[in-house]
């Protein structure tokens, strides 16, 4: 049996991996929406705010944090709201072993899953975003190929003629596609691209 401070060291274990990845403040506790068509104020315990640009449609009856980073790299409000609603799922399903005897390899493997699905849809919307013009883009070309991925017509696709990347902001439509054929390592393979260039750009 789990007790309630190893589900919280847990926890924080994967807060600490959400602030690692995207570079931001951890989800606040409050959040204000304002007047403003696309803006919500974010404010914490101790008065800081910070504001946010999110889709007024996931706003209806819901008062939801947003990780900021993902919104100012120009990600899509859905990755937002996948990554908290996969991890509010997650928490409660741990919860609720809790009472059923949940062991620790079983907690394990419930964060192992978090994080690579996480990974896996942070990849997703990532490569199959618009990324002409960008530097990142080559990184990415780069390492599709090395993982034997070949470029046809501005699109990629496996050796089994299955298209694993379009330069298309409508990544849903081959979202399905992409996670069949991308491994949960591959994907964090492709998060590490995206970091390793965010960490040359600030730097320079």
């Amino acid at each position: 049996m789990i007790n309630d401070s190893l589900l919280d060291k847990e926890i924080l274990n994967i807060d600490k991996f959400f602030h690692s990845l995207i570079n931001v403040e951890l989800p606040l506790p409050k959040a204000r929406i304002s007047n403003e068509i696309d803006d919500a104020e974010v404010s914490s315990n101790d008065g800081s705010t910070g504001y946010v640009t999110i889709n007024p449609s996931y706003l209806k009856g819901r008062n939801r944090i947003s990780y900021r980073a993902l919104l100012a790299h120009g990600y899509f409000h859905q990755v937002q709201y996948f990554l908290i609603g996969f991890y509010k799922s997650y928490l409660k399903e741990i919860k609720k072993g809790l009472g059923s005897g949940l062991n620790s390899e079983r907690l394990s493997d419930l964060l192992d899953n978090l994080i690579e699905s996480s990974a896996m849809f942070f990849a997703i919307s990532y490569i199959t975003k618009d990324l002409r013009g960008s530097a990142r883009k080559y990184k990415i070309i780069k390492y599709l190929k090395s993982k034997q991925y070949m470029p046809l017509n501005g699109k990629f696709y496996n050796g089994n003629g299955v298209m694993l990347l379009a330069y298309s902001n409508s990544h849903y439509s081959i979202k399905d596609t992409v996670s069949k054929v991308l491994s949960p390592k591959e994907a964090v393979g492709i998060m590490k691209i995206y970091l390793d260039s965010v960490t040359a750009s600030d730097k320079s």
